[in-house]
């Protein structure tokens, strides 16, 4: 009997044991896997970024700078369209200047005193329509205001600066209600918009 007790212990522990070792085994592969997917997309954005800054150092041109912005943008975070907004000569009104088709219609027109305009002037940040719609400056736009951002399907916003001076806007659509950018894509347009607006 004290023998069968010494084996039925014996091989619980064994069994205890294995299934320990596999699943430290397990947890390291998955731990290795994850880590190397997401150093290799860090590194292709840094690689991304880095490519932009050098083009951008090679051209005075505006056209050429805003073209290779809005192509690096769509590229790297995969969304529909990206159009760049500067202002008119009066600097009353924004409009549609670069997208990322020649085609696109150029419907976008942002007076200089739209909340949108005013937020990105204020801020040093980007930001998403889905937060902004939360606030009291989105509720304080016209409705035909909304509705040009809505039936675009714009999703983010961000401001070309030089100094306090608002010399741009870029702006992201995407017609999946659900895509969200996530944190690194946020950064790394702002570091492109950084780069665009220091060139």
């Amino acid at each position: 009997l004290s023998t069968f007790h010494f084996d039925e212990t014996s091989g619980i522990l064994i069994i205890s044991v294995v299934f320990l070792v596999s699943t430290l085994v397990i947890y390291q592969i998955l731990k290795q896997l994850i880590d190397k997917i997401f150093i290799r997309e860090e590194i292709a954005r840094s690689e991304t970024l880095k490519e932009f800054s050098a083009e951008v150092s090679k051209s005075l041109k505006i056209d050429e700078i805003l073209d290779e912005m809005v192509q690096v943008i769509q590229n790297t975070i995969g969304v529909r369209k990206v159009y760049v907004c500067l202002p008119n000569r009066a600097g009353d009104k924004y409009h549609v200047t670069y997208s990322t088709s020649p085609l696109d219609k150029r419907s976008y027109e942002f007076k200089a005193d739209n909340p949108v305009i005013l937020w990105l002037i204020r801020h040093d940040t980007s930001l998403q329509l889905k937060d902004f719609r939360r606030t009291v400056a989105y509720k304080s736009m016209w409705e035909e205001e909304k509705h040009q951002l809505d039936k675009n399907h714009t999703r983010y916003c961000a401001g070309l600066k030089d100094g306090d001076n608002l010399v741009g806007v870029v702006l992201i659509t995407d017609s999946s209600a659900k895509k969200r950018l996530v944190y690194d894509e946020v950064e790394l347009i702002s570091n492109i918009t950084s780069v665009a607006s220091i060139a």
